[in-house]
């Protein structure tokens, strides 16, 4: 059984479906890197509408199993597996009383003094029925509804290895939601079927599976995917990986598949999944002879394929090297997406704010944008050096102020802050620390984290955020760290955003500047990588940001 995350929320993937629909169920299986199939997706919509059993069919390599391994990371609810194999016992699959306990309980019952017929009643207490993994799963299912959580997921790979016995035992619990074991008191399950546990069960040939157990699920047949279809999944599995990468992964795959019958086993997605990402922890940056030759293994399934495949290295150069319209095509736009989904519609811890950030950002400072840039016409002196009037310098701190709450409060929530009290809190500290001289331009260079130090004596930082002791204008969060950067002249306030680990998602620059190309206060860029981030340098021109590896963030006009 694969545990689930207690420090993550999980999703009932029935109820997704329900209320939210199709797109819903291919984000959870996106973020956790699966690539469905529309046509899969409908299959599974329905067996999750239905509470049925999914059999996924088809060669081996298309993604059956990574189906509801997805899906159960993607939801965070724990994964029963059972993987069929030729005389496998049905006491591993379904469970089994312990016969050596049951008789250590009835003689130990006799040498008591009880009867027989008693001690033989102690035979068949509860605790001495061992549950199999499939039972396990049930018996987890009916413990989560009890406690209000999302049901497991249970996968039965390769069901037709199993013995026809054991696959008319199965029956009972994928029909009903519970199962009945002789001499058990009660059931083990729960009455509700929308309460028992998503199964899967999957198999490489549909017809050595029993009938019986076919009309019970809904079945979705999984076809290889095409180079296209390639493209997406090694972007979402493998999103380390260059562009250059997975062209040249999905270029090789359709070469194997398309042009070499001396290939007996063709890969399959998993084996090029595994190429790219050895490849890409490597290092590698362009395929050739030698740097692919130690990766092979990845794609060969016997001696005689391995050995043709390293005959035929210097055609596999020229095929991942050579144009292909379709798939650098379709590299091309996988690669033009923003950086905020590096896994498709994927929503990263990070990034679940990002859309109301921005939108925090617009409505804060939408009246303050138009002033930052006037304020320059708004000096604190007149043209002689004396005091200008008081009223205008007024309003150009208002218009510091405004600015730096619209960008602090919306990256606030970026970082999982809650929505209301603490980001607003931030807010009117930040306005506290202007009005003494603390924020943005108005601080000195070896004062820059006086506001956030301020704000600290205050009492007014969100709980769980504090104040980096080597660094006075950064805050630790519970997802990363925020590091901001103030400027007088042109007035501007940045804020770094970086994830405590690639879970986390990528890292973001918000800049709310007077001095912005286009016309426009506010920018956004994200990170490219997820590891290796290299940071430009605090309010650095766009072009030395974008040379940095970071990518602007494309705002629409409802943002």
């Amino acid at each position: 059984m694969r545990p689930c995350d207690p420090n993550k929320p999980s999703v009932d993937p029935r109820r997704a479906a329900r209320q939210e629909g199709a797109d819903a169920i291919a984000r959870l299986l996106r973020g956790a890197g699966y690539v469905i199939k529309r046509k899969t997706l409908n299959d599974l919509l329905v067996a999750l509408d239905l509470a049925m059993p999914l059999l996924a069919a088809g060669p081996a390599g298309t993604g059956k199993t990574s189906l509801v391994e997805a899906l159960a990371e993607g939801c965070n609810v724990p994964l029963y597996e059972v993987t069929g194999h030729p005389g496998q016992e049905a006491r591993d699959v379904i469970g089994a009383w312990n016969r050596r306990a049951q008789d250590r309980a009835e003689d130990a019952a006799i040498a008591a003094g009880l009867g027989l017929e008693e001690a033989g009643h102690r035979r068949w207490a509860d605790e001495y029925f061992e549950c199999g993994e499939v039972l396990d799963a049930y018996r987890e299912a009916a413990r989560a509804a009890e406690a209000g959580d999302p049901p497991p997921a249970l996968l039965i790979d390769e069901v037709e290895k199993l013995d026809a016995g054991i696959q008319h035992t199965l029956l009972q619990p994928l029909a009903r939601g519970f199962a009945a074991a002789p001499k058990l008191k009660g059931v083990i399950g729960v009455a509700d079927p929308m309460l028992a546990p998503v199964v899967v069960m999957t198999t490489n040939d549909l017809k050595k599976l029993g009938e019986p157990l076919r009309d019970r699920c809904i079945l979705t047949m999984i076809e290889p995917p095409t180079p296209a279809e390639e493209v997406a999944v090694f972007r979402a599995r493998v999103p380390q990986a260059s562009a250059y990468l997975i062209g040249a992964a999905a270029k090789l795959l359709h070469k194997i598949r398309t042009g070499m019958d001396e290939i007996t086993h063709k890969p399959g997605i998993r084996g090029a999944v595994l190429l790219l990402r050895a490849m890409s922890r490597h290092g590698v940056e362009r395929v050739t002879r030698r740097t692919l030759e130690p990766y092979l293994g990845c794609l060969a399934r016997d001696g005689e394929d391995e050995k043709n495949l390293y005959a035929a290295l210097a055609t596999l150069e020229l095929a991942a090297n050579r144009s292909h319209a379709v798939i650098d095509e379709t590299v091309r736009l996988e690669f033009e997406k923003a950086r905020l989904r590096l896994c498709g519609e994927r929503r990263w811890p990070h990034e679940r704010g990002v859309q109301r950030t921005v939108g925090l950002c617009r409505r804060r400072g939408r009246a303050a944008r138009r002033r930052i840039f006037a304020h320059q016409r708004i000096g604190a002196t007149d043209r002689g050096g004396r005091a200008a009037n008081p009223d205008r310098a007024k309003q150009r701190q208002q218009s510091v102020a405004s600015g730096a709450r619209g960008a602090v409060c919306g990256h606030a929530r970026r970082d999982g802050w809650r929505d209301g009290d603490d980001s607003r809190a931030l807010a009117r500290g930040f306005g506290a620390c202007r009005r003494g001289g603390m924020a943005c331009g108005h601080a000195k260079e070896r004062d820059r984290g006086g506001a956030l130090r301020k704000l600290e004596a205050m009492g007014m930082l969100p709980a769980g955020a504090v104040i980096a002791a080597d660094k006075g204008n950064a805050l630790a969060t519970p997802y990363g760290a925020l590091i901001f950067h103030y400027r007088a002249a042109p007035i501007g306030v940045e804020a770094l955003s970086l994830g405590r680990d690639k879970a986390a998602g990528p890292a973001l620059i918000v800049r709310l500047a007077a001095d912005m190309p286009g016309g426009d206060a506010l920018k956004v860029w994200a990170s490219t990588r997820l590891d290796n981030v290299q940071l430009p340098r605090p309010f650095a021109d766009e072009s030395e940001v974008i040379a940095a590896g970071w990518q602007a963030e494309k705002l629409s006009a409802s943002q």
